[in-house]
């Protein structure tokens, strides 16, 4: 998985952002959070809402990189946590960014070792 992909933060951050940094206390969904700055060389910083009782991220803050266009912030929100074994996944997510707006993606389902190919990821013409 590439490290700035949404659900990287579900691995080890440090085997991906050389420093990371407590920002003290904070609330977040009106829940007890810990902010954590990550950053590092290759990759935009990011600042990762982790809820204090369940250690799930609740929201992420960064900028997407648009090659020749600059940086843009986003904000994402998980919310509707259920555990999928062996995780702990958002079944609901928000994204809001000022230029373009915001999208919710609604999670109905998720379904473990089904058999994909290439073609399944081929866009149609």
């Amino acid at each position: 998985m590439q490290a700035n992909h949404p659900l990287a933060g579900l691995g080890d951050l440090r085997a991906s952002y050389a420093e990371i940094e407590l920002l003290g206390a904070d609330r977040t969904a009106d829940r007890p959070v810990f902010p954590l700055k990550l950053s590092g060389p290759e990759l935009p910083g990011r600042t990762l809402h982790v809820d204090v009782d369940t250690g799930t991220i609740l929201r992420e803050q960064t900028v997407e990189v648009l090659p020749g266009m600059g940086e843009f912030p986003i904000s994402i929100d998980d919310s509707d946590f259920r555990p999928i074994r062996p995780l702990v996944l958002p079944f609901r997510v928000s994204s809001s960014q000022p230029s373009s707006g915001s999208a919710v993606i609604p999670v109905s389902e998720v379904e473990w070792g089904i058999p994909l190919t290439d073609e399944d990821f081929r866009l149609g013409e």
